[in-house]
């Protein structure tokens, strides 16, 4: 509970301000803007240690080569000395994957998220959001915490108890954002008739 207190009034506000910072920055890049900015960042990632160990080739490889360089069907995890901001399992793959992501990894994640809210919207939130995943995994780690971040009013519940939490769903809108899972969302559709959205 503390934690939800932590993140909700202290974190998240940091984060709305730093992706609204980039938004601006890069509000009137062209595609040469974006293009120079991603072969930085594939130029600054080809160095690391965890890069340099399993794809030692990359350090010779320029950004213009990549389209030519052989796709992995490996996947490599996180070494146990990375350092993991969060830690999920994979949904949706042949065979369960761990998935850890760094701090940095999560501020290029919210800042391109936050962009795109910004696009949308006009503002650096959603008004109300109606956020459905499974605990722990991918949906459920995200949505839980990116709930107080995406929307300036939120719910979080568990996917698959949707239904238990009907009446409180129904009483927090309208939202006019729903985060939800493909199969949830379409059960979530079909079974309630009420109009509980913000056009």
């Amino acid at each position: 509970m503390m934690k939800n207190f932590i993140l909700k009034y202290f974190i998240a506000p940091k984060i709305v301000k730093k992706y609204s910072k980039w938004y601006i920055e890069t509000q009137d890049w062209k595609k040469t803007d974006w293009r120079n900015w991603v072969a930085e960042e594939f130029e600054r990632l080809k160095r690391t240690p965890w890069t340099l160990k399993n794809f030692p080739k990359l350090k010779d490889i320029t950004f213009d080569d990549l389209p030519n360089f052989p796709i992995t069907e490996e996947y490599k995890e996180a070494p146990e000395d990375f350092p993991a901001f969060i830690t999920f399992n994979s949904t949706g793959t042949v065979s369960r994957k761990t998935i850890a992501l760094s701090k940095n990894d999560m501020i290029k994640i919210a800042s391109s998220i936050g962009r795109t809210i910004w696009l949308i919207t006009g503002s650096a939130q959603f008004k109300n959001g109606l956020f459905m995943g499974y605990l722990g995994l991918g949906s459920g780690n995200f949505y839980s915490r990116a709930s107080y971040i995406l929307a300036k009013r939120s719910l979080f519940v568990p996917a698959n108890e949707w239904r238990k939490y009907l009446e409180k769903i129904i009483k927090k809108g309208p939202y006019d954002l729903l985060a939800i899972p493909l199969p949830n969302l379409i059960d979530f559709i079909r079974h309630t008739d009420v109009d509980m959205y913000d056009d």
